[in-house]
């Protein structure tokens, strides 16, 4: 069955993660959405966490660029360096 994940942004404007394939998996587990690459899940589990939670986390795993709050984070919406990445 197909479901349509939406999450409002403000400003009538709305936010619609999609895996590449642009199908749905349904119920999959952590660990196959991370194996598969899936944007959907993952999206799912930064809105769970919560994306200040994960901003948070990442400061203090040694990431000094700014992060967007924003549920795109958990795809990899921002920038950091290679040298940010290997501390981290």
């Amino acid at each position: 069955e197909e479901q349509v994940f939406e999450v409002p942004e403000g400003e009538e404007k709305t936010y619609h993660p999609m895996n590449y394939t642009r199908k749905f998996k349904g119920t999959v587990s952590l660990r196959d959405c991370l194996v598969e690459s899936l944007n959907v899940p993952t999206v799912k589990v930064a809105e769970m966490v919560g994306v200040d939670k994960i901003i948070k986390m990442a400061h203090q795993l040694g990431i000094t660029s700014p992060l967007p709050n924003a549920l795109s984070l958990a795809l990899g919406s921002c920038e950091t360096t290679p040298l940010e990445m290997c501390v981290a």
